[in-house]
């Protein structure tokens, strides 16, 4: 079935979100039996106009058909078909363990996905848990001696 993203759709702060199934059944020109799905990928407040506060949707609608041609008065575009995410195994030599370093949100998040593709990865991470780390650089910003194996060097945040 075809898939469009919608951009633009503008609603009332009083307006309610089931207002949106009929703005995009009249911005593609279709009857209402042709519209499948209709899911928000975006929400933004536009507060230019302070007395005209509104909502501005992006949305993803499927259909049982092509849209009709007509004036345009939203934009819309074809969306492709989401595949989610592939992990590039071609390019890994079998029996080799990947290294991640950083047990920091990035590091987690990649050796999670290393994992899933069945790849084994070995984490590795300096210094203490976060709560006693977070000690050892209180304790460096009142004056204390810079701990070498456990600082804010190595993490809570990103900044290793």
């Amino acid at each position: 079935m075809p898939r469009y993203r919608l951009s633009q759709i503008a609603l009332g702060l009083d307006a309610n979100e089931s207002e949106l199934r009929s703005r995009a059944i009249a911005a593609l020109h279709l009857q209402p039996r042709d519209l499948v799905d209709i899911r928000i990928e975006r929400r933004s407040i536009d507060a230019r106009d302070k007395n005209d506060i509104r909502i501005v949707y992006g949305l993803l609608v499927e259909t049982r058909t092509e849209p009709k041609d007509g004036r345009r008065r939203v934009s819309w575009s074809p969306a492709p078909r989401e595949e989610g995410y592939r992990f590039p195994l071609s390019r890994v030599e079998h029996g080799c363990r990947p290294i991640v370093v950083g047990g920091g949100p990035a590091g987690l998040f990649c050796a999670l996905l290393l994992a899933e593709a069945g790849l084994r990865p070995v984490l590795f991470e300096r210094g203490d848990d976060v709560e006693r780390r977070g000690r050892t650089v209180a304790a460096f910003f009142g004056g204390a001696a810079l701990d070498g194996e456990s600082n804010i060097q190595f993490g809570e945040g990103g900044a290793g």
